[in-house]
């Protein structure tokens, strides 16, 4: 019997995921990489039915791996944007909000990679690493609001607030969640003043 287009297409697409993933296993982020959009070409856009649920779940695999060789490279604005445009057709999954979590912390968007972690947190207490990522970023807050305040004061270093509901609407967190991270915007803030002073 002939196969069907989206057969074919189905077929290609695990083919090359299992090229891309011996890549990735050999530490050849590049290769594999550039292999796992090639898998993306192969799956239909709108899953329609049985088969097309097949490919959803192999595309939810393809971009979850990819994101992870994105993080291995440190790749992270495009590590971002996978996560963001996937968490849009797979909302549930856990992997990309961690490794969007990881991609904010590398951009310095302290705020919102914490409260990423926490939304984790509170879904999948168990997730492993959740909790060495919700210290990391606490230590680092908590480094960064000494340094200001040893710099400009604690008055100064007060006025410099940065409002987060924005990025709490954006990656669909409660803003209850945001009120008692306002803090963390004032050292954001005061971070970039404290480099203009080092200066």
């Amino acid at each position: 019997m002939e196969l069907t287009k989206d057969q074919q297409n189905l077929n290609e697409a695990k083919k090359l995921k299992e090229e891309a993933d011996k890549l990735s296993t050999n530490n050849n982020y590049e290769a594999a990489i550039a292999k796992y959009y090639d898998c993306i070409d192969f799956i239909p856009d709108i899953p329609k039915d049985e088969l097309n649920k097949e490919f959803s779940e192999l595309d939810e695999s393809i971009r979850t791996s990819l994101v992870s060789c994105l993080i291995a490279n440190k790749y992270y604005d495009a590590a971002k944007d996978e996560c963001e445009d996937a968490l849009e057709s797979y909302p549930h999954n856990t992997k990309f909000k961690y490794y969007l979590g990881i991609a904010l912390i590398a951009q310095q968007e302290l705020n919102n990679a914490l409260l990423l972690f926490k939304q984790i947190k509170r879904e999948d207490p168990s997730y492993e690493g959740i909790d060495i990522q919700i210290e990391v970023i606490k230590k680092i807050r908590d480094e960064c609001n000494r340094d200001v305040k040893l710099v400009l004061g604690p008055e100064i270093a007060t006025e410099k607030k940065i409002v987060v509901e924005e990025g709490a609407e954006k990656y669909n967190i409660p803003k209850i969640a945001v009120v008692g991270l306002t803090i963390a915007g004032i050292i954001l803030a005061g971070v970039v003043l404290y480099k203009r002073y080092k200066k």
